[in-house]
């Protein structure tokens, strides 16, 4: 388990406030599994995504999950990666958050 301690940790961008303690104990179910599956529902129904790629250009990978929370809004998947880690988390999950980028130049053959 100590092992795992440091997957429970919070970092910069996923500081726990007591904003996210409520909203994180509220999803708490009766397992992880259940615990799990309440935080993806909960983010499906309360992130939307934005379009327009000037909105999400400026927020990219910048945002507390405090402040994605409060927006009710996504640039994408790696705002939710952080809300998802975040809350579960502080429901005793481990979670590691892996930031990659899809991008035709990065598959370009040289």
């Amino acid at each position: 388990m100590a092992q795992n301690n440091r997957w429970l940790r919070e970092g910069r961008q996923t500081k726990i406030t007591p904003e996210i303690k409520k909203l994180a104990k509220k999803l708490r179910g009766s397992n992880d599994l259940e615990t799990i599956f309440n935080i993806l529902k909960w983010i499906k129904e309360n992130l939307k995504f934005v379009k327009p790629w000037k909105w999400r250009e400026k927020y990219l990978r910048t945002r507390t999950v405090q402040e994605i929370i409060k927006s009710g809004r996504s640039s994408g998947c790696g705002d939710k990666a952080l809300v998802f880690a975040a809350l579960a988390r502080i429901n005793g999950i481990p979670a590691k958050i892996v930031d990659a980028i899809d991008k035709d130049w990065l598959l370009a053959k040289n």
